[in-house]
């Protein structure tokens, strides 16, 4: 199960219509397959401040749901300055340290080609939107194999009828 830190910059730059992104990303993390990073205080919630604060509201009713879905991290961010907060917190997680922002380009540190940043000697993996929805929204397979014989393991084609 991977621990997710979500930027305010995710939350407080929706608009209403970025409705997909709430349903592909965040509802995901309520279903309990992830979590998502809260310091010890609950201080990271007072940046939570999206224009549509309904979906805000349901999707913090979705997380409330037992078992916990947010993974309390041992940090106090009352002394961490006002813009680490979030990367102070995710470097605190333990296992994979990964934030999601709203968009690279607009992230205000600098990134190395991976979009790995080095936070106090720890190594955090940044995530756009669009991939932490490819990360964490299951992806199903289909295969359709049409005229074909497996037998042995080796697969030929077959024109039976």
């Amino acid at each position: 199960m991977a621990i997710y830190t979500i930027s305010d910059c995710i939350l407080n730059e929706m608009e209403a219509e970025d409705i997909y992104y709430w349903i592909k990303l965040l509802f995901p993390l309520a279903e309990g397959k992830h979590k998502v990073a809260q310091d010890r205080n609950g201080l990271i919630f007072s940046y939570y401040t999206p224009k549509n604060k309904e979906i805000m509201h349901t999707w913090l009713s979705f997380m409330s749901y037992k078992p916990s879905h947010f993974e309390l991290i041992p940090i106090d961010l009352a002394p961490i300055p006002e813009g680490e907060k979030f990367i102070a917190l995710c470097a605190a997680t333990n296992g994979t340290k990964k934030m999601i922002v709203n968009s690279i380009p607009s992230f205000p540190f600098d990134l190395d080609e991976e979009n790995i940043i080095d936070y106090n000697n720890k190594p955090v993996k940044i995530l756009d939107k669009d991939e932490a929805i490819d990360e964490i929204t299951p992806q199903t397979v289909t295969n359709e194999i049409n005229n074909s014989v497996i037998a042995n393991g080796n697969v030929s084609n077959s024109n039976n009828n």
